[in-house]
């Protein structure tokens, strides 16, 4: 059996939603840290998850190439993708501890907001056990860049709003035992557009293991650690 996993972020920790890919079966599941995530039970063979992978040492305008490029594409819904802040920034103490590290690592004297500083845990929790290694396995993705692949434009709603729910309902007819589910019986802390976004990178995730999923940019630069900074849709 080979299974594929699309992994979010919540409250509590994270969320996958589990695809095998030859039978269609479907699974979900909640781990408190990512590290937890990498030895779940089945094994996925593909993880696609919500988070910046690989880091610049120095800010720069705009972020990595491959924020700059999602943004491009998903136009109306560009707001979604925040720049990743500088690998020192996600260890910051406090939001102005944040913007101070952020702002001296390059002379372009560039923060960051509030919505980059509240998921700097996030992304700190999967930078730790992260290698170039375990890229093999683990893959970055954003949930608006899949929707944007299903359909070939950007969402017109958004995620939050109950039409943009639907919206992208309607486009996971492969989830939807799981998306009823959880409708009725949501985990604690675990938000419905959460459900979905988790769904959206298991539907990459799928078409990376059958090698039909596109990557932004094309070549990836690598950061001081030798992680690829990229986005798979």
């Amino acid at each position: 059996m080979t299974w594929v996993a699309g992994v979010d972020g919540y409250k509590d920790g994270w969320f996958a939603v589990l695809y095998e890919v030859h039978s269609g079966d479907l699974r979900y599941l909640a781990k408190k840290t990512f590290a937890e995530m990498l030895n779940i039970s089945p094994l996925p063979t593909v993880i696609a998850i919500d988070i910046p992978i690989g880091l610049l040492d120095a800010a720069r305008r705009g972020g990595r190439d491959c924020d700059v490029q999602a943004r491009r594409l998903l136009k109306i819904r560009q707001s979604s993708v925040f720049p990743a802040p500088v690998r020192v920034a996600i260890s910051a103490m406090d939001y102005e501890s944040a913007k101070r590290v952020n702002r001296e690592s390059s002379s372009l004297n560039i923060g960051v907001s509030k919505q980059t500083h509240a998921i700097a845990p996030k992304i700190h929790d999967v930078d730790i056990v992260m290698t170039r290694e375990k890229q093999d396995r683990v893959f970055e993705v954003h949930p608006e860049l899949c929707f944007f692949e299903m359909v070939g434009h950007p969402m017109k709603k958004k995620k939050k709003t109950e039409a943009g729910y639907l919206e992208r309902k309607q486009l996971l007819p492969r989830f939807r035992e799981v998306i009823q589910e959880l409708e009725m019986h949501r985990l604690p802390n675990l938000e419905k557009d959460d459900v979905l976004d988790a769904c959206a990178a298991c539907w990459t995730a799928t078409r990376i293991f059958e090698k039909n999923a596109v990557r932004i940019p094309s070549n990836p630069p690598r950061d001081s650690r030798g992680l690829r900074m990229e986005m798979w849709r």
